[in-house]
């Protein structure tokens, strides 16, 4: 049979075997033969998601005679579900499945020629992605446990997708432009102290973008630094200083400009939480303290360390020469001062600052220590104070010290003077500066008399005398001597006498206390008497007084100026004062009811002597 020139292709259809054709064909001549071909089995395909699909690619296939088919056929097997997934007109080699199922499916390629499918090709597993990738980021060094670096760090970004795979990974660093890198992982550097901030995220080749995540990193890469303030045992605060007198308070306070904050303080080893600490220094000394800071992001200071020295004696002065208490015979006496700081405790002396001085309460003179030891002008005529002290470095003074310097190189000078109508003498004599020791006196060729103190009373008799005198004072100046013709008066009159306490024929209470009592004169229970002698003068040693009593329980008893004795014969002595003579105090409480006799006895110094009696009693 014979036809146009064409190609008519009858396909046979067999299973997993390349499919059988049979081929009729026309010759220029018309005459028409059949021939038998087969469809060559298609090549897996390759299967990529997209948005909503699965697109589809495999290789063309071919009939054995080089001929080409003429479509294909994409097949998923849903586990034992086979169906259509989608199809091409040949030449295409690619579809798109619409409606992707989201699990693992196979799929396969059939060609087809007309009606004829050929053998299905190897299977090609797939799973469809509708989940979007998970970034985990890691950072090297590993930040410490408060979450700070304190070196530049990198970090590693890694996206894992369990379907279609990582496509990219998106980043911005601290606010940055978005930065895409291809493929599951980028290695980010952070560099520089602050807190950062790295926002990322994946897209998987499914298109799925992964919901940004963001990381903060922590850089601290500076050290704190650690201030020193110092507070004395006053509680003011100061400057360092070389040396202190007493307690000293070291304060530390830590900043951190690194960002991480200071976590402690450590002194002497001892750390203390936060940004603060305190050490109290005693001494004596010099103290090392050391001390530094760690922040959060594990930087440490390096080790520092400050020495307080503390000084707590104050120094000691010395005057040359010392002050003995005497008096120096000279023009003037010079003196040094000087100072040293010695405490006995090694390390612990500040050292001598400076040492002040005043004389005779004049200005204080102020002498550094590099000046001392200081000789000061030299002091004159007269009784001179230096007062003085030492100042150490620490600030610690010595007690004010205080040395006499008497000088006197003066002798004293008597004065000569004789009571009226050729009575006795009395000499007196005065020193300004170290005062008089004695008087000494001689009467005639007699020997000398020194009286002790400042005058003398030459007792001499009637006549025609030649009295000599010195004065010595205490710094041992002697006067010269002094000579004078002296012509004393006879003297034949006894001293006047007045007995004032107690009255005569007067009755007091016993124990002689309140109303009736006797203290008219020299106060109660004393004996008292005016006694004068115009002429040679009342001696002191005659004049006593007896008491006796006569009736009452004293009766044969008498005062013997302390206590009531047996007999009638004792005297007491008697004292001047104030123009007064008076004897020491009765015990009145022994003075019982009766009648009792005083008398009282003076003389003069020419031998003349006299004496008054009264009597009075006492009562219940």
């Amino acid at each position: 049979m014979k036809r146009a020139a064409a190609l008519l292709l009858v396909l046979l259809l067999a299973a997993l075997a390349p499919t059988a054709v049979a081929a009729w064909s026309v010759s220029a001549s018309g005459t028409g033969r059949a021939s038998a071909t087969t469809v060559d089995r298609a090549a897996a395909p390759t299967a990529s998601a997209g948005p909503g699909q699965v697109t589809l690619t495999w290789p063309a296939t071919r009939l054995s005679s080089g001929a080409g088919v003429t479509g294909y056929r994409v097949l998923r097997h849903d586990g034992a579900t086979v169906t259509t997934a989608c199809a091409a007109v040949a030449p295409a080699t690619t579809c798109q499945d619409p409606s992707p199922v989201p699990t693992t499916v196979s799929y396969g390629v059939v060609a087809t020629v007309a009606s004829w499918i050929g053998a299905e090709s190897p299977l090609t597993s797939f799973t469809f992605d509708t989940t979007a990738p998970e970034t985990t980021a890691s950072i090297t060094p590993a930040p410490n446990a408060a979450g700070w670096s304190n070196t530049d760090v990198s970090v590693q970004l890694s996206a894992a997708d369990s379907g279609a795979g990582v496509a990219s990974v998106v980043r911005s660093l601290d606010g940055g432009a978005p930065v895409t890198t291809a493929g599951a992982s980028v290695t980010v550097p952070v560099s520089g102290a602050g807190d950062h901030t790295l926002t990322f995220h994946a897209v998987d080749r499914a298109g799925n973008v992964e919901a940004t995540r963001s990381r903060t990193i922590r850089i601290d890469p500076i050290a704190p630094v650690t201030g020193v303030s110092w507070t004395d045992a006053s509680g003011t605060s100061t400057s360092p200083k070389a040396w202190y007198a007493g307690d000293v308070t070291l304060g530390f306070s830590a900043t951190d400009s690194g960002g991480s904050g200071v976590r402690s303080v450590a002194v002497d080893g001892v750390p203390s939480a936060g940004s603060t600490a305190s050490r109290t220094v005693t001494g004596p000394g010099p103290t090392s303290v050391s001390f530094r800071a760690n922040d959060v992001a594990d930087n440490v200071e390096p080790l520092r360390s400050v020495t307080v020295r503390i000084d707590r004696s104050a120094p000691t002065s010395t005057i040359t020469p010392a002050d003995s208490g005497t008096w120096v015979r000279a023009a003037s006496q010079s003196f040094t001062l000087d100072a040293r700081d010695v405490s006995g405790t090694a390390g612990a002396d500040s050292g001598v600052a400076s040492l002040t001085y005043a004389v005779d309460g004049g200005a204080a003179v102020v002498v550094p220590a590099a000046q001392l030891p200081v000789t000061p002008a030299a002091l004159g005529q007269g009784a001179h104070t230096v007062t003085y002290s030492a100042l150490d470095v620490a600030g610690n003074r010595q007690a004010t010290q205080t040395a006499r310097v008497w000088v006197d190189q003066v002798a004293p000078v008597t004065t000569f003077a004789q009571q009226s109508g050729g009575g006795q003498v009395t000499l007196t004599a005065t020193d300004a500066a170290s005062g008089v020791a004695s008087v000494a006196y001689k009467v005639d060729a007699g020997s000398y008399v020194q009286v002790t103190g400042s005058s003398a009373a030459p007792v001499i008799a009637p006549g025609n005398h030649t009295l000599t005198w010195r004065a010595t004072d205490v710094a041992g100046n002697v006067e010269g001597e002094t000579t004078r013709s002296v012509t004393i008066a006879g003297d034949t009159t006894a001293p006047t006498l007045a007995i004032s306490d107690p009255s005569a024929g007067a009755s007091y209470p016993v124990g002689n206390s309140g109303t009736g009592s006797w203290a008219k004169v020299c106060g109660s229970g004393r004996v008292c008497a005016s006694v004068t002698d115009a002429e040679s003068g009342v001696n002191a040693t005659t004049v006593t007084y007896t008491l006796t009593a006569s009736t009452g329980a004293n009766a044969g008893r008498c005062w013997s100026g302390s206590a009531w004795t047996a007999g009638t014969s004792c005297a007491a002595g008697m004292t001047l004062a104030a123009g007064t003579w008076s004897g020491g105090t009765i015990d009145r409480s022994q003075m019982a009811p009766g009648s009792y006799s005083l008398t009282v006895r003076a003389g003069d110094n020419a031998g003349n002597s006299i004496s008054q009696t009264l009597g009075f009693s006492t009562r219940p």
